[in-house]
């Protein structure tokens, strides 16, 4: 049986595309607090007065806050990972996969298998620095058979 590697932490970006969405909001917050002129050309019919101001401030702030928090934590990790691989703790798990149950394209379930006795569990929608690439999604992993 031929085997392929799918995933190797050693040659992975930290940078995920998801984080850019954290900014992408924060702009349209910031639209809204500093251009309030524009935006309401942009939509005329929507919030108006100091509801407009708040939801402006919280799209500006929250996303910034919350983008950090999950950036600088998702970043230790990937450094501990790197750390830990270049200490050499690290196990490699080579073998058919079995017991695949693959993630709905929407959600709402981890996607999982078990590779020689380890039982292994992830999510395009987990933003960690480890794989989360589903079948569902266009990710490599399949019941062996």
């Amino acid at each position: 049986m031929t085997y392929h590697t799918v995933f190797d932490a050693a040659n992975q970006p930290f940078w995920q595309p998801a984080y850019n969405t954290f900014f992408i909001i924060s702009a349209v917050g910031a639209l809204v607090v500093f251009l309030p002129d524009l935006m309401q050309r942009l939509m005329p019919h929507g919030v108006q007065g100091s509801a407009h101001t708040l939801l402006g401030w919280i799209l500006f702030v929250a996303p910034l806050l919350i983008g950090g928090y999950v950036i600088v934590n998702n970043y230790a990790l990937y450094q501990r990972t790197l750390d830990n691989l270049k200490g050499g703790h690290f196990q490699v798990t080579e073998g058919p996969v079995t017991d695949f149950v693959p993630m709905p394209y929407e959600g709402h379930r981890l996607e999982g298998f078990t590779l020689r006795g380890h039982r292994f569990t992830y999510s395009d929608y987990v933003l960690t620095p480890g794989f989360h690439n589903t079948a569902s999604h266009g990710g490599p992993i399949r019941e062996c058979g």
